[in-house]
């Protein structure tokens, strides 16, 4: 499965996977006329992410959201367009993409990196092998992961909390790339 969002970009965290979503709180501008204009560009994009079709090139919808994002830019708003896929993306259509790293995932983008990092849930964050976005870099890394959360005592949360018997690399493995504007 593909996707594509407009991703806040926090300064408390390192962590650049597919556990984000712009949300209206990540907009701090004080001037109405500009946070109302915003308002209706965030209800138009929700609308958007609601409806894509996502079995598509995700590289393709850069264009309908590009203006929403270069608004949010203009208004200082750290965020980033990203795409993730359950495989290598290869076909990016006219743009640039900068791969981040792997994210180990639910079909509803709850990511296990980003659970951890909170709640070391799993393991201590010092002792996976991390880069700076706080993703793995190989896929080898992702599945030892995997694998150290189903074998853990908290196999029941792990379970529960991915919602599927498949713990296989095509469900829960996300290749995470911005896109360079």
């Amino acid at each position: 499965m593909s996707a594509i969002c407009i991703a806040p970009i926090s300064s408390k965290s390192k962590y650049r996977g597919v556990d984000r979503f712009i949300d209206f709180s990540d907009i701090k501008v004080q001037d109405n006329k500009i946070l109302k204009e915003l308002g209706a560009m965030y209800l138009d994009y929700i609308d958007f992410d609601c409806n894509y079709d996502n079995s598509k090139n995700v590289c393709c919808y850069v264009k309908d959201i590009l203006p929403f994002y270069l608004k949010l830019k203009e208004n200082k708003v750290d965020c980033e367009i990203i795409i993730y896929d359950n495989n290598m993306v290869t076909d990016t259509g006219d743009y640039i993409l900068n791969f981040l790293g792997i994210d180990v995932a639910n079909e509803f983008s709850e990511s296990l990196i980003n659970d951890n990092a909170k709640h070391n849930s799993f393991a201590k964050n010092s002792h996976l092998p991390l880069n700076e976005n706080f993703l793995f870099d190989d896929v080898s890394s992702a599945k030892s992961f995997i694998e150290m959360c189903k074998n853990s005592d908290k196999k029941e949360y792990f379970e529960t909390y991915l919602n599927t018997d498949d713990f296989t690399e095509k469900n829960l493995i996300k290749y995470v790339y911005s896109v360079v504007i």
